[in-house]
């Protein structure tokens, strides 16, 4: 049923106009499932999105850990959810899980995009 659900959540990604791969990747950067054409181009994304999350998720745990003196009162929370790195050529999108990250490469925001309504 899990695998039924990704496969599904894959080709929904996958049909929005703007998108140009999704991937499944371990927490170690390997791909698992990609829809690029290209083997570098897969693992160039693979390694660029579990790069970005483990570096979000040190940069929280940084932020979390609290300074001498300090109650733990300003602490924000250690767990990364979503991570959207957004420039003038492309966002990728990158939901972390447990064992895998789900990374979307997709042209420059516009009002149809997946992570169009997340942006502040």
């Amino acid at each position: 049923a899990v695998a039924m659900d990704v496969e599904e959540t894959f080709r929904r990604l996958q049909s929005h106009k703007s998108v140009i791969g999704v991937l499944v990747v371990s927490q170690d950067g390997v791909p698992i499932r990609s829809s690029f054409p290209d083997r570098d181009q897969t693992q160039r994304y693979c390694s660029m999105a579990q790069q970005l999350a483990q570096g979000a998720r040190a940069t929280l745990a940084a932020c979390d850990s609290p300074l001498i003196g300090d109650s733990g009162a300003g602490s924000i929370g250690s767990e990364l959810v979503f991570l959207r790195l957004r420039t003038k050529r492309g966002e990728l999108l990158v939901a972390p899980d447990r064992d895998f990250l789900l990374a979307v490469l997709q042209e420059p925001a516009s009002s149809g995009d997946i992570g169009s309504g997340l942006a502040a």
